[in-house]
């Protein structure tokens, strides 16, 4: 049997924690029934122990690091003090759980053994952008009154899914900016994910990705 090494198994942790909003909005559709988000979570939690207790590995943070992280707990204490006055105690909840996420993510980041964006890509390409053309078809399905396909959707459960479409947008245009580094043929990548982020009309996403391709054009 052959035993995966650590830096790639932790390299496969973090990609699937980078897409699990995504991946978990059609495992949601199709019933999967537990959150995959918690689960990774958990897995990256207990290498982040292994790491500083019985690796012997301390994180590496430097200046930026601690000016985000300061930032991050600045944004987690109004989080708490919410719950004094806030009339759904169960969303403050949530929001401060959801809000441990980037903390707990740059913390593993720092304790990776040696970061690998490729992997994160080939998640992307393999499983975020088949996923993507799945929601942009449930879309039109959606709102589709035709009988064409409509054996595939269950209206009523995919229409609190639509929503997401931002966890999508977002992923995409991370594909896209990947592309430049790891795709044979980044134009066409590229060209793909615009294509798929205006199916997706996740607009958000895609002005920011635009920004950002003017940020590195005009930073070199």
């Amino acid at each position: 049997m052959i035993i995966p090494k650590h830096k790639t198994y932790q390299n496969y942790l973090l990609a699937i924690l980078v897409i699990s909003g995504a991946l978990k909005v059609a495992l949601d559709y199709y019933d999967y029934p537990f959150d995959i988000t918690f689960q990774i979570l958990s897995l990256i939690f207990i290498d982040i122990i292994y790491c500083c207790l019985i690796d012997s590995k301390r994180p590496r943070i430097n200046k930026n690091d601690l000016v985000f992280i300061l930032l991050i707990l600045l944004f987690y204490c109004s989080a708490i003090f919410s719950l004094l006055y806030t009339s759904s105690v169960s969303f403050a909840y949530k929001k401060v759980l959801l809000m441990t996420i980037p903390l707990i993510s740059l913390l593993y980041v720092k304790l990776i053994k040696k970061l690998d964006l490729i992997v994160l890509y080939k998640l992307l390409h393999y499983v975020i952008l088949p996923a993507a053309v799945w929601f942009i078809l449930f879309k039109y399905l959606l709102w589709n009154n035709s009988n064409l396909l409509s054996f595939l959707i269950d209206k009523p459960k995919f229409s609190p899914l639509r929503q997401e479409y931002l966890n999508f947008g977002v992923l995409i245009g991370l594909y896209s900016l990947l592309s430049i580094e790891f795709s044979k043929k980044p134009l066409v990548s590229i060209l793909i994910s615009v294509l798929l982020i205006l199916g997706i009309a996740s607009r958000g996403a895609l002005i920011f990705l635009v920004l950002t391709y003017l940020i590195i054009y005009y930073s070199r």
